[in-house]
């Protein structure tokens, strides 16, 4: 989604605001009529999870505990203490996940309410921890 908004920015001049994931399914389910403790837990792959936390209320919603890594277990302990779990993929049965899934009006109107615009080059994922990777060999000359 990065290199394509910022394909936008320089081949049409589009103006950027970057709008998070989490953000925008903690903004959906508000919509939706949700209201108290939230985590937003989508699949990082390697057997661990994203979290991040978010209060619902009348007033509206903000995070209440940062994006981090998770494992399997911690997110049964909080399906478990009551916290309502939210994201686009469903988990195994012992940890139950109400799936939502971005919906590209409410990440406009997010956009269209946050911070200054940014240079495209500004936009970067987050990451969470060291990308590990396997760098191809040089290719062979004959």
């Amino acid at each position: 989604a990065i290199a394509m908004a910022q394909g936008w920015a320089i081949g049409r001049g589009a103006r950027l605001r970057g709008v998070d994931t989490p953000g925008c399914l903690a903004a959906q389910a508000h919509a939706q009529g949700f209201r108290g403790m939230i985590e937003v837990v989508i699949d990082a792959q390697r057997g661990e999870f994203y979290l991040e936390g978010f209060a619902l209320d009348e007033a509206g919603w903000h995070r209440s505990a940062p994006l981090r890594l998770a494992g399997f277990e911690v997110l049964s302990q909080r399906s478990g203490a009551g916290v309502l779990l939210i994201g686009p993929e469903t988990l195994p049965q012992e940890v139950p996940v109400t799936v939502f899934v971005p919906d590209a009006a409410v990440v406009a109107q997010l956009a269209a309410v946050g911070a200054g615009f940014v240079e495209p080059a500004a936009l970067e994922p987050i990451y969470l921890r060291e990308p590990q990777f396997v760098k191809a060999p040089p290719a062979r000359t004959w």
